[in-house]
């Protein structure tokens, strides 16, 4: 089964063809109910990158009781799991790509109140405020324990993470 997230304020482009496989297929090979690989349109990870970065600057600016929690550390997660890939390189080394993402989010999802042009590199912020920071690390618990398979960084270690990749951005100049 394949969940496939669709909006009508979800940018389409620029996107790839995946070849998608089941693990359920590795274990059962002989299965009468296994399927071939197949493919299916993707958007590109470089842009996934950039929205989850521009999601949590956005989400930091709303008032403290209005900042969602739930599930919302996965971002951290996600973030630290792609920043030291090759992805990461080729989204923050691509002005164009960051600038477009940065215009669809202004126009597509337009918070009010909130100016978009602080999602530029220089004034980026992807840590966690402190006053949301303790809720945080109890959702990530939660997500450690529901969501994230395998080792995963404490959450110290994601918000160490966090600020050097902050640090990085904060010093492009496009």
């Amino acid at each position: 089964k394949v969940v496939i997230e669709v909006s009508g304020r979800s940018m389409s482009e620029p996107a790839q063809d995946v070849k998608l496989h089941s693990y359920i297929d590795d274990v059962y090979k002989n299965a009468p109910f296994t399927e071939p690989d197949f493919e299916v349109r993707a958007v590109v990870p470089e842009r996934t990158f950039l929205e989850k970065l521009f999601l949590l600057h956005e989400e930091y600016h709303k008032s403290a009781e209005n900042v969602r929690i739930a599930r919302m550390s996965r971002h951290l997660y996600d973030i630290c799991q792609i920043m030291d890939t090759p992805i990461a390189e080729r989204a923050l080394g691509n002005k164009d790509l960051y600038l477009s993402v940065m215009e669809h989010r202004r126009v597509f999802i337009g918070l009010r109140g909130f100016d978009y042009s602080t999602l530029l590199p220089q004034t980026l912020n992807i840590v966690p405020p402190a006053d949301i920071l303790e809720k945080w690390r109890q959702d990530y618990r939660e997500m450690q324990n529901s969501m994230i398979y395998g080792d995963s960084p404490s959450y110290e270690r994601l918000i160490e993470k966090l600020r050097m990749l902050n640090d990085k951005i904060n010093k492009l100049r496009y």
